[in-house]
This record gives C-alpha cells, structure tokens and sequence, in this order.
C-alpha cells in the first residue's frame, strides 16, 4: 500500500476524530457559556428572591433564638423540678406543723378554761376562809368576854368553867383544822 491508500483508509475515521473533538469543544464552550450566565443572573436577584432570602435568614435566627432557649429550657427543668419537690415537703411539712399548733391550741384552750375554773374555785375558797377566820375571832372574843363575865358574876364551879372550857377548846380546834386544811 502506498501512503496515499493509507492516507484514504484513515480519512474516514479522521473524519469521526474531527466531528468528535468539534462536539466536544462545543460542549464544553457551552458548559462555559451556561457556568458563566448561571452566576450572574443569581447575583442579580429579583425582588422575589430577595424576600426569600430575608425570610430564611430570619427563620434561621429563629431557630437560632429557639435553640438557645431549648438549652436554657433544658437546664432549667431539673432546676424547676428540684424546686417542685422542695415546695412540696414544705407544704406537707406546713401542714403537719399546722394540725399540730391546732392540736396544742385546742389542749390549751383547754387547760386555759381548767385555769379560770380552779382560779374561780379559789376565789371562792378564799372568801370563805375570810368569813371563817372573821366567824372565828368574833367566836373567840365572845368566849373571852363570856368567860370573865362568868368568872366576875360568881364564883364559877369547876364543872361550869370546865365546860366552858372544853367548849371553847373544841371551838377553837375546829377553826385551826379548817384553817390548816385549807393551806393559810
């Protein structure tokens, strides 16, 4: 085969080769065309996408806000729920000491009213040792003065004035029984 049979034989597959590498500048001058066009036209946005992009940042700082208090909310729980369980055994503990104060209320009230009774009851017992002791000493001045009126009116008898005597000695003892009974 000469060169120019070798020559003819390749033509047609330098042909494909040629059509091939033309396609693919093609394509590749498109691929720059479109990447070159793409950021341009996003950089130049429309009102529509401006919005957008205002509302996404806004939501994001949204989000962010939210964030930020989902963390304090987490860190708050236990806290608040510590309280809870303090807040409540203070009020049992609230409650226990309340039924207890009404129970020594009630105790004192009572004894309160045992005091005004016994206080009454001595006011009494007083008054009446008062009108003893003053029974007593007039009971004593009249013996002193029956017995000298005797003694002077007569010449007593030693029954009469033993009688006497023992009258007035039971008198007295009497009065003394019921002074030391009732303690003055």
């Amino acid at each position: 085969m000469t060169g120019c049979d070798k020559l003819r034989a390749q033509t047609p597959d330098r042909g494909r080769r040629l059509r091939a590498a033309n396609l693919a500048l093609a394509l590749i001058a498109l691929a720059l065309t479109l990447w070159g066009a793409l950021p341009l036209r996003s950089s130049a946005a429309t009102p529509e996408q401006e919005k957008v992009d205002r509302l996404r940042s806004q939501i994001d700082r949204a989000r962010k806000k939210i964030g930020a208090k989902k963390g304090t909310e987490r860190v708050l729980t236990p806290q608040i729920a510590g309280y809870s369980r303090r807040i409540e055994r203070l009020q049992r503990r609230i409650a226990r000491l309340r039924e207890r104060q009404g129970a020594i209320e009630a105790d004192l009230d009572a004894k309160r009213s045992e005091l005004e009774r016994l206080q009454t009851a001595l006011r009494a017992e007083r008054a009446r040792v008062a009108r003893l002791r003053r029974r007593f000493h007039q009971t004593r001045r009249v013996l002193r003065a029956r017995v000298v009126e005797i003694y002077k009116s007569q010449r007593p008898d030693l029954i009469s004035v033993h009688a006497l005597l023992c009258d007035a000695d039971r008198a007295l003892g009497s009065a003394r029984r019921l002074t030391t009974q009732r303690g003055t």
